[in-house]
């Protein structure tokens, strides 16, 4: 009952002369869920991301209750886990590198709620679904659980500049243009720099490394070879040992010391012929590809098979919450139902979740922005919904430790002192010696908290006080 209807209440009884005491009545509390905002919606001032969130989620509220939703200031990965750590983490939370989570169970498993709940989980990308299962495994108590929902899905195509490719007498890729076949297409626009002139360079090979550490080829990448960082029919062990593996790195490789490809970004400067462009940034393109021609164009053709790039942000409940129910309902809302998403999408462009929201994404976008009407924005929805995005195998048992060891050999390769068949070898090596002593010696859950605290460290609470279960 509202604070309105109450005090009318009270003025009717009044009116009727003396009666039975009222009892004082208690309102209930509202139930306030803290949220850590996803990445790309995290581009607006905070200001904004609650104005929107709270007219976009009226409705939800109203069917929960008293439930109050607040954003909180962007604090990604670092900040985030040492705030739940410490036992104040949000209850619901977005991040990236879900690694860094399950490794000291800091996040509640969601499997046993959509079991309880019945809820498909039909409308994502099966390859984001088995990427969160594989995270899981790095959890020292649950590596069988479900952490997170996808928040979004981010993939890429190649922005080309037409304009040099006519200058050049080059053709523009088709959908059938082979790896070898933008190759030629790479080195041919290739401009060494004169005078005042600088250097072009031919494109780029898309660089995020393994779980995103930006600093060798792209899983997806590796996975149109054929080959790939994580032996995909043993977790346990690398495949940058395999024939395949060392052929996409063998060529990436070269591209770069040859000064074809991964130099300058500058695409609307017209300092590289193609570059990648993600889906969840439309905006770039909109402001600053103007005064030349030019379109997008879906990745090559690999040698093994079609594939591309996928990412997203994860949504996860923090195991701490005191309201492990609401925010499960929240969760629900922000990535399985559609309002949430068309949110995203009317408000940021923001590619969503569910590849059949994809039309309508491309839609919004085309209206939105003139500029991109007459662009191939269809090369991005059709190979999200024929899906062939693809988000990468995580090593077993020390994704966090093998993560380490491949920074480690990137510098030497980037810079041509090591030659690629024999760092890959020996990197796969390393990792089976990485991942066979974490399967026989893997830390104890307090101990996996205390090298959290290491590296995000919290002033006047130890890790070791954290109630076992968190």
């Amino acid at each position: 009952m509202g604070a309105a209807a109450a005090l009318t209440g009270g003025s009717i009884l009044a009116a009727c002369g003396p009666t039975t005491a009222a009892q004082p009545q208690t309102l209930a509390q509202p139930t306030v869920l803290t949220m850590l905002p996803t990445s790309p919606f995290a581009a607006f001032p905070i200001a904004v991301q609650q104005q929107i969130l709270d007219q976009a989620s009226a409705s939800f509220r109203a069917k929960n209750g008293n439930l109050q939703i607040r954003l909180v200031e962007p604090g990604f990965q670092g900040p985030a886990q040492t705030s739940m750590i410490a036992g104040n983490g949000p209850d619901v939370m977005a991040d990236w590198i879900m690694t860094g989570y399950t490794s000291v169970d800091l996040l509640l498993d969601l499997a046993p709620l959509i079991q309880r709940d019945n809820v498909s989980l039909a409308n994502f990308l099966p390859g984001q679904l088995e990427y969160y299962n594989q995270a899981a495994k790095s959890s020292p108590t649950n590596p069988n659980g479900l952490f997170g929902l996808p928040a979004y899905i981010n993939t890429i195509v190649y922005a080309v500049n037409l304009s040099v490719l006519n200058q050049a007498g080059i053709s523009a890729p088709t959908p059938g243009s082979t790896w070898q076949d933008w190759t030629q297409m790479w080195q041919g626009t290739v401009r060494n720099a004169s005078g005042t002139t600088p250097r072009r360079y031919g494109g780029w090979v898309d660089w995020r490394g393994y779980d995103h550490t930006y600093n060798m080829p792209s899983p997806w990448v590796f996975h149109g070879f054929g080959g790939g960082y994580v032996d995909a029919s043993n977790s346990a062990q690398s495949a940058l040992a395999s024939t395949a593996s060392i052929s996409c790195g063998e060529w990436a490789y070269d591209l770069i010391w040859s000064g074809v490809c991964n130099g300058s970004p500058n695409f609307a400067g017209g300092l590289v012929t193609s570059f990648v462009q993600q889906s969840g940034d439309m905006i770039t393109p909109a402001r600053t590809f103007k005064g030349f021609e030019w379109d997008f164009f879906g990745p090559p053709v690999w040698p093994v098979r079609k594939t591309s790039y996928a990412g997203t942000d994860f949504v996860g409940i923090w195991a701490g919450t005191k309201h492990p129910n609401e925010a499960w309902a929240l969760l629900q809302w922000l990535t399985v139902g559609s309002e949430w998403q068309r949110t995203l999408m009317k408000s940021g462009l923001i590619s969503p979740n569910q590849p059949s929201l994809w039309e309508e994404w491309k839609t919004l976008v085309t209206g939105a922005i003139p500029l991109l009407a007459s662009k191939n924005l269809q090369v991005m929805v059709d190979q999200v919904q024929a899906q062939t995005p693809y988000g990468g195998n995580l090593f077993k048992n020390a994704s966090n430790e093998d993560k380490a060891a491949l920074a480690a050999m990137a510098p030497p390769l980037r810079q041509n002192k090591a030659a690629v068949a024999q760092t890959y070898r020996q990197l796969a090596t390393q990792i089976a010696g990485i991942e066979s002593t974490a399967a026989t010696s893997l830390p104890a859950l307090e101990a996996a908290r205390q090298q959290a605290a290491k590296e995000f460290p919290v002033r006047g609470r130890a890790v070791a006080s954290v109630p076992p279960g968190l």
